[in-house]
This record gives structure tokens, C-alpha cells and sequence, in this order.
């Protein structure tokens, strides 16, 4: 081939695939559908608080739609003739999911079926005497007008038809008795009375009148619209997608389980629910026999702490943290007067004077934010009250205590009864014998104050004798007696100076005492007795 046969070829591949690259860009452009739906007929058509559609049909026409390369614009119209209306004027392109008919398909070419329905005889839940069309004869039957029901019911010989224009009036007027029955599609008139919360007012009549099959609707004229929907719809049907909007909307998947699958999906299910029963009853098993030995244990501390607690010597209180008494042991019992039952659960302010419960209310509510160990009211007496009123005098140790997972507070209660007494009549007798010194020390300062005068007179009548005598014997017994009289006058010192050291007069002082100088005086004082 020569130079110029290979360029020429070149441009002629390059010029075919530009061609071709438009015609696919073309061709993949989309093109706007304009659908018809009804205001609100669930599951196939809803509308949200926006006004958005939704609902099973509008889910199918978007996928299919788009598979087929189409976008869609919907108009919502008021009823089912005024959609259908649409549809046969021209004015829009399809209506999703409609049932086909043969008066429809007068004028509507159908895709390939996408669902079906049934379409059922409804009565009110009280009404007992229809149980099938065979039993219309003369009843009064709500229809709408272009449904199925409305072809349905001139089958039933003596059944007096009533059409209405909304697809909302039949249950209204079936629940007033206005009407009888009510033939409409099975899924939209539940799904209707559900919304109005009357669901249980109807009762749907088996079987079912007529199983109408779905499909999405288009023109007569539009022949290539249908082949290019139902091409995208054979291959929508079979993905794991349909399946999925299926089950969104009717509550359970498509039907296209073989045998196997729906024997593995009930035995693998069974054999996980039976291995998880045996290891839940195991470990039940397990958990359950810890938790009774736990509570056995629970129970053995719990009387050991009430032997313990019965055998103290003392009043022993447990009261929780709201001051509500949960025990008491027999002590308590008997030194408040009062039996078990008659303590149990009540507060404790019960044992308390009545004169002091409000500030014990209080102190047990700060003791309980800061619980520990101590004794109660070290500055203050305490005093218990008897269920006959009489108060005692009382010692309270307090200690927190965990009981069952929970706090508590321990009180043990002394009457201190004895020991007041005691303390009574020890207070008396010291105060006796401070009284009995006193006045003794007050006698001893007297005493010596009144033998001191005499004493001097006869100092003074021994130094006129001295002073008179003139024999050496004599002058020396008159010395003795002056040595006798400066003793007496010594003896008085000293018993004015312990008066003194009683009365707390004068303060003692330790000094060293020359013994020599005083045996020498005794000897000097006793010898002339020897």
C-alpha cells in the first residue's frame, strides 16, 4: 500500500470514530419522562412533608428509568381518573406500576409485570354475617371510580354499588355503617386504616376477590418508550436491587429462594439458636450457682455478724443512711424497752429525747457525709429515751459498716447510769472534804492565833522570874522552862503554816535540814529526863 492509501485510511478511521463518538454522546444524553401518580395510595405512591414522592412504584421507575438512561419528573394528581386522564391525553408519558385491565389496555401499553395484587372483600371487624361476595345481596358496597373494585362488584348479583371519587371516603363510610363492605387493593386499604390508626375496625375477608398483576403504563402511541422500559426492567427484575426496594416496601423479600436455600436458612438458624440456647444455659448455669454461693456466703457473714452483734454486752444500733433502723440486738431491746418489731424500720430518733431530735437529725446527716470512727458527743452528756419516756444517760460509739453492698452505721449504746451515779457521789464526797479542810484549816489558824497569847504572857512573866533569881539551879530550871516555851511557840508556827499551805496561803519550799543541830536539841531537851 502506497504513502498516500495509508494516510488516506488513517483520516478515514479518525473521521469514523468522531462520528461515532457523538452518536454515543447523543445517545447517552438523557431524556426527562413526565409520570402521573396519585397523592397518596402506600406502599406504590407517598408523599413526604415536602411533597417529594416516594413510595414502592416511584423506587421502581427511578432504577428502571435511569437503567434505561431517563430521568423522571413526577406530577402528583388528586385521584386515580385524574392521573389516568393524564395518561390518555397525552399529557404525561407513564404512570408507575398500574394495574393492567383490559379497559385500560384500550389504551395503555404495559412493560412486563413488575408485582401483583389482591384485591379483597373488606367488612367492619363487628359485622358477622359476610363472609364472602356470595353474601352482598342487598348490602351497600364502596368502590372507587376506575379501580378494579368498580368492575368487580357488578359480578356480585344484588349488590348495590357505591362509587367514590377519593380513595380516602370508603373507610370512612364503611366505619360510619353508612356502607357495608368494601372492595379495594388489599396492601393500599390497610395500609390506609394503619395511617388512620384504625386498623383493627376492619377485617380483610378471604380469599381474595381478584390477583391483578402491576406493571408501569405508557401511551398506546409510545411503542419504543415500552420497549426501551421493559429491556431495562428484565434486567432490574433479576439484581439483588428489586429485591431489596421489595422487601423495603411489602415487608418481605421477592420470592426467589429454591428448596435448599430455604432449608439451609431454617437449619443454620436452628443449629446457631440451639448452640447458642446450650452455651447461654451453660453459662445461666454458671453465672446462677456464683451467685448462690455468693448469697450463701452473703447470708453466713450476715448471721455471723448477728451473733456477733446479739452477744455484745452493749446496745448495738445498725441504721442506714437515711436513719431508718434495719437491726438491733437483744440489749437494745431490753435497755430501751422496746421488741425488735416494733424498732425495725423506723427512724432512730425514736430512741433519742424528744427535746433533742431535730439537732440529731441534723448531726447524723453530717456524720454520714463523712463517716469514720468515734465516739458521739464528746463534749455534750448524751441521753437515751425508754420507750416509756424516761430518758437515761448514755455513751454512743459510732462506726460505718457495709452490709449487702451497702453503708451503713453501727452504733453501740452504754447506759452510763452506774457511772453517773458513781461519778455523783465521788463529785459529793470531794466537795465534803474540801469543805471539812477548809474549816479545819480555818480551826488550825484560830488555834494558834488564841494559844499564842498565853504563851507570850508566860515569855514574859519567866524573863521578870529570870531577872529575880539568884541561884544557879534555880536560873537553870528557869532556862529549861524557856526552852520549853520557845518549842511551844514553834509548834504553833508550824501549825499556823500548814493552816496556811491548806488554804494555798503560802507556796512550799524544799531546803536541806542540818539533822545534827536538831539531835542535839532533843538530846539537850530529854536528857535531864533520862
Amino acid at each position: 500500500m502506497s504513502y498516500r492509501h495509508r494516510v488516506g485510511a488513517c483520516l478515514l478511521t479518525i473521521t469514523t470514530g468522531l462520528h461515532a463518538g457523538v452518536a454515543l454522546a447523543q445517545e447517552t444524553q438523557s431524556v426527562e419522562l413526565h409520570a402521573a401518580i396519585p397523592g397518596h395510595f402506600p406502599p406504590q405512591y407517598t408523599l413526604d412533608s415536602a411533597g417529594n414522592p416516594g413510595g414502592f412504584a416511584v423506587d421502581i421507575l427511578d432504577a428502571v428509568a435511569s437503567e434505561a438512561g431517563y430521568t423522571v419528573r413526577y406530577t402528583v394528581f388528586a385521584t386515580w381518573p385524574e392521573a389516568i386522564a393524564a395518561l390518555r391525553d397525552k399529557q404525561v408519558d407513564v404512570i408507575p406500576n398500574m394495574g393492567i385491565t383490559s379497559e385500560r389496555e384500550q389504551f395503555v401499553r404495559f412493560t412486563i409485570p413488575i408485582e401483583t395484587f389482591p384485591v379483597t372483600l373488606f367488612v367492619r371487624s363487628a359485622t358477622h354475617d359476610i363472609r364472602g361476595p356470595e353474601d352482598l345481596a342487598e348490602r351497600r358496597v364502596s368502590v372507587v371510580a376506575q379501580n378494579a373494585g368498580e368492575r368487580l362488584v357488578k359480578n356480585f348479583p344484588g349488590a348495590i354499588p357505591v362509587v367514590h371519587a377519593s380513595r380516602f371516603d370508603p373507610l370512612l363510610v364503611l366505619l360510619s355503617g353508612r356502607t357495608d363492605a368494601v372492595i379495594y387493593p388489599r396492601d393500599a386499604f390497610i395500609s390506609l386504616a394503619r395511617d388512620a390508626g384504625l386498623e383493627d375496625r376492619i377485617t380483610a375477608l378471604k380469599p381474595p376477590l381478584l390477583e391483578i398483576k402491576r406493571a408501569i403504563g405508557v401511551h398506546e402511541d409510545n411503542a419504543v418508550l415500552q420497549a426501551s422500559l421493559n429491556k431495562a426492567l428484565e434486567r432490574y427484575l433479576q439484581s439483588a436491587e428489586y429485591h431489596a426496594v421489595y422487601t423495603k416496601w411489602h415487608g418481605k423479600a421477592a420470592p426467589q429462594w429454591t428448596m435448599q436455600q430455604i432449608a439451609v436458612a431454617v437449619l443454620v438458624p436452628l443449629l446457631v439458636l440451639s448452640g447458642g440456647i446450650a452455651l447461654w444455659r451453660y453459662r445461666a448455669a454458671k453465672q446462677l450457682k456464683t451467685a448462690m454461693l455468693g448469697r450463701e456466703r452473703e447470708r453466713q457473714r450476715a448471721e455471723e455478724f448477728q451473733a456477733i452483734v446479739d452477744s455484745s454486752p452493749d446496745a448495738m444500733v445498725i441504721v442506714d443512711d437515711q436513719g431508718s433502723i434495719e437491726r438491733v440486738n437483744q440489749e437494745t431491746q431490753r435497755l430501751f424497752d422496746y421488741a425488735e418489731d416494733e424498732l425495725l424500720g423506723k427512724p432512730v430518733e425514736v430512741l433519742v429525747p424528744d427535746r433533742l431530735r431535730a439537732n440529731h437529725v441534723s448531726h447524723r446527716s453530717r456524720f454520714n457525709r463523712a463517716p469514720r470512727r468515734r465516739p458521739m458527743g464528746q463534749q455534750i452528756e448524751l441521753h437515751g429515751r425508754r420507750r416509756n419516756g424516761e430518758e437515761f444517760p448514755i455513751d454512743v460509739n459510732l462506726s460505718p459498716v457495709r452490709l449487702h453492698e451497702r453503708g451503713y452505721i453501727l452504733a453501740a449504746v452504754r447506759d452510763t447510769t452506774t457511772y453517773v451515779e458513781a461519778e455523783r457521789s465521788l463529785r459529793a464526797a470531794r466537795d465534803e472534804a474540801e469543805r471539812v479542810a477548809a474549816a479545819k484549816s480555818r480551826f488550825l489558824a484560830a488555834a494558834s492565833h488564841d494559844l499564842r497569847q498565853p504563851l507570850q504572857s508566860q515569855s514574859l512573866y519567866l524573863s521578870v522570874l529570870e531577872s529575880r533569881l539568884q541561884e544557879p539551879e534555880s536560873k537553870r530550871i528557869a532556862g529549861l522552862i524557856g526552852q520549853s516555851l520557845d518549842a511551844m511557840s514553834g509548834l504553833l508556827d508550824a501549825l499556823l503554816d500548814i493552816s496556811k499551805l491548806d488554804t494555798g496561803s503560802i507556796e512550799p519550799v524544799v531546803t536541806a535540814l542540818p539533822l545534827q543541830s536538831v539531835l542535839e536539841q532533843i538530846l539537850v531537851d530529854n536528857l535531864p529526863h533520862a
